[in-house]
């Protein structure tokens, strides 16, 4: 009878093992992936910087996404500074779009960080970024973080908000 029950175990720690062995499953790509384990695919983009935004719309800026280049121009201007990649990072709007984050003007030293860019269950692309408070400065600024993202990840855009030290 012990002969039996150590068999049966060792049969059946076989059977487990092959199982768990035929479940593995090779993946076509990450997306995939990232499917079948209920994670969000993240998505590829870019920051831009060298843009301003322009004086004649502060604070009615009522969209985060921007798909034309007249658009982006009448919400944003563009500024070379010195030094390398002193020029404005270049967008290709028959290729890509931007979401915009716009705080209002501020003293304070106030920096836009992205986190991630990622689509949720339902489709829509949420874009998560912190925000970092500092010091009080002796001028005014306009908080702006601009991304660049292909529209091959085309879809409707949710803003995030973190607090990060």
């Amino acid at each position: 009878m012990n002969k039996t029950k150590t068999t049966a175990l060792i049969l059946g720690a076989l059977f487990f093992a092959f199982h768990l062995n035929a479940q593995k499953k090779e993946f076509k790509n990450d997306s995939e992936k990232r499917k079948l384990q209920h994670l969000p695919d993240p998505v590829p983009f870019e920051v831009a910087h060298g843009y301003f935004i322009n004086y004649s719309v502060k604070g009615k800026i009522t969209e985060s996404k921007i798909e034309t280049q007249a658009r982006f121009d009448k919400i944003f201007g563009s500024a070379a500074v010195m030094g390398e990649d002193g020029l404005p990072t270049k967008i290709d709007f028959t290729k890509q779009y931007v979401i915009a984050v716009v705080k209002p003007d501020t003293q304070k030293e106030t920096n836009l960080i992205p986190l991630s860019l990622q689509y949720n269950r339902d489709g829509k692309i949420i874009f998560t970024y912190g925000i970092k408070i500092g010091k009080i400065h002796t001028y005014i600024s306009s908080p702006l973080l601009l991304i660049i993202v292909d529209k091959d990840h085309n879809g409707n855009i949710v803003i995030n908000e973190k607090f990060v030290r």
